[in-house]
């Protein structure tokens, strides 16, 4: 799979999780709780962070129900996101993706020119092959 794709599909699947959480909020409250306080409250429980709870989930067994589901699956989304992301800056692919496509650039502002092949004679093979 490509490092385009990759990246795709972790920071998909992280929006996703912080839409579906907010969106599971949302709906056990009934709409009670406006949607920043709902995605608030998804934020909070997924980065671990724990300010308190912004809605009132203590004594609302499905409201718990659903902070624990969301939190243990939550987690290894965002583990896996943070694990493909590292993967790719140690791998260097990132890195290669930004130089080719800096390359890339340069190469496509290029006007008014000449590339001159076959500059070199190999004396094993004759002229070196030209190619663009």
């Amino acid at each position: 799979m490509g490092i385009k794709r990759r990246l795709f599909y972790a920071v998909a699947i992280l929006v996703g999780t912080m839409l579906m959480g907010s969106m599971g909020y949302f709906i056990i409250f009934e709409g009670r709780s406006s949607y920043i306080d709902c995605l608030y409250m998804t934020v909070i429980s997924l980065t671990t962070v724990g300010y308190g709870e912004v809605l009132g989930i203590t004594g609302n067994v499905r409201a718990q129900i659903f902070t624990m589901l969301l939190i243990t699956c939550g987690m290894g989304i965002i583990l896996y996101s943070i694990g493909t992301l590292t993967a790719m800056l140690i791998e260097g692919e990132l890195t290669g993706m930004l130089r080719r496509r800096k390359m890339e650039k340069k190469i496509n502002a290029l006007s008014g020119h000449y590339i001159v092949c076959g500059g070199g004679v190999s004396q094993d093979q004759g002229p070196l092959p030209c190619s663009r």
